[in-house]
């Protein structure tokens, strides 16, 4: 069993649950399925909302990935994740929500802001890369 902090870099158990690492697939799932924890983190939440977002976080991670790509495709993922929901022990939610906010901070550290081109005429030119000025 690995660390908690080590989430981001492997499998990982927390509170009795096997989770997958958090990925790309992963954050393009959560903007799916609208969990705004990993996709606008400033955005707040009422406590409903992050509850359903910390349920459908750990559905997305500890069901098998071809059941999880599967209701995605099929739009059922909120339902699945729902149901989930009533089998996730509360004793287990505290380590699950500490690890979800460590993973939002690194979310927002790893943010990259695009920021247009200032002076350029044509239209079709490409953007800036990272470091280099107008």
């Amino acid at each position: 069993m690995t660390q908690i902090n080590d989430f981001i870099d492997g499998e990982k158990t927390i509170g009795g649950l096997v989770f997958r690492p958090f990925t790309m697939g992963s954050k393009a799932a959560c903007a799916q399925m609208d969990l705004s924890m990993f996709t606008n983190p400033e955005k707040a939440l009422t406590e409903a909302e992050s509850e359903r977002q910390v349920v459908a976080f750990t559905w997305l991670h500890v069901k098998p990935l071809p059941e999880v790509l599967r209701a995605l495709r099929e739009s059922r993922a909120d339902d699945e994740a729902q149901a989930f929901g009533f089998d996730l022990e509360p004793h287990s939610v505290t380590q699950i929500i500490s690890e979800i906010n460590r993973i939002s901070e690194q979310a927002k550290k790893n943010a990259v802001e695009v920021v247009e081109k200032s002076g350029t005429k044509d239209k079709d030119a490409p953007g800036n890369f990272a470091g280099q000025t107008g």
